[in-house]
């Protein structure tokens, strides 16, 4: 920023160009009168020009720059005695602003521009920190900052090119995730990634690298976990039942989840336990039909619908009639 110099005024030129009244002893052989000086018309024509200059010049003053109180890091910029913007050291350095200094109306809203520029830095990097994050994830938290879009695709753009996002590299290690640590189906993977601003292009791409053996094996890891939990509440057919139903509720299809029940299906049936299960909802279903006169057909009508063995319901119901 090079120093200010004061445009001319047209009384400087006047001042140039109008003779000064001669005196009598310096008048010269011929001279009948003294040189006439303008008429108070034409002078108050020069001080309202002289006022339209001073009220277009857009020079200013940096009359005092202080550390803010609470945030050292920061400083306040006043100019010409009034404050301006509140600015971060990284501001004040990159336009070297010091006190005493001339700036131009452009220069202040320079000064304004490159703030924010900061700031929305700031704010992604610190959002950055926490995990990974995606390039919607990230203009959606840099919007609740500005309603400045071009302000936001110079960072977007900083930011790409320093490499902090990159949704290709995201989609990737989100599915790396999401296979070895979380046995996620490939269509919840699907989900999640539109939800996170993906697009469809890199999201297709990226499942490309889901094998089937990795889903069927997935799917079978959540199936026995859940499988075994409702064994201890229930018949193995209703158990079965409900965890092809879980399995479809994560997103797995048809034929994956088949896969993966399949061993399942082999294990022998612990009778003991499908017995100690079988009381339980006989004597449940028992209570509640027990004041109808065909209240023992009706109990084992609800047995046979939860996929107890036939032989193990005869079984059941022959102890209630002892």
């Amino acid at each position: 920023m090079s120093a200010y110099k004061r445009p001319m005024k047209l009384s400087d030129l006047n001042q140039k160009t109008t003779p000064a009244k001669r005196t009598e002893s310096q008048a010269e052989p011929g001279d009948k009168a003294t040189l006439p000086s303008v008429s108070p018309e034409t002078a108050r024509a020069y001080e309202r020009a002289d006022e339209a200059i001073e009220e277009t010049t857009d020079s200013h003053k940096i009359t005092k720059i202080e550390v803010q109180k609470r945030r050292k890091n920061r400083f306040n910029i006043y100019i010409d005695d009034q404050f301006v913007a509140g600015i971060s050291e990284r501001t004040l350095t990159k336009l070297m602003l010091v006190k005493g200094q001339v700036v131009t109306d452009d220069e202040i809203k320079n000064i304004k521009a490159t703030e924010e520029h900061s700031q929305l830095i700031e704010t992604s990097l610190s959002y950055l920190s926490s995990m990974p994050r995606t390039v919607h994830e990230v203009r959606t938290k840099l919007q609740t900052v500005t309603d400045s879009e071009s302000a936001i695709d110079d960072v977007m753009t900083y930011l790409a090119s320093l490499g902090y996002i990159d949704d290709a590299s995201y989609a990737k290690h989100y599915l790396n995730d999401a296979i070895h640590l979380k046995q996620k189906s490939p269509k919840r993977v699907q989900y999640e990634l539109h939800q996170k601003g993906i697009s469809d292009r890199i999201i297709e791409d990226t499942l490309a690298g889901y094998a089937e053996a990795d889903a069927v094996n997935n799917a079978h890891e959540l199936a026995a976990k859940k499988y075994h939990q409702y064994l201890r509440r229930t018949s193995s057919h209703e158990s079965m039942q409900k965890t092809y139903a879980f399995l479809a509720q994560k997103g797995f299809n048809g034929d994956v989840i088949s896969q993966a029940l399949e061993p399942l299906k082999e294990q022998a049936i612990d009778e003991e336990n499908e017995r100690q299960n079988l009381r339980r909802d006989r004597d449940k279903y028992y209570r509640r039909y027990q004041k109808y006169q065909d209240g023992m057909y009706r109990t084992k009508q609800q047995l046979m619908k939860k996929g107890y063995m036939r032989e193990l319901i005869n079984e059941a119901m022959a102890e209630l009639e002892e």
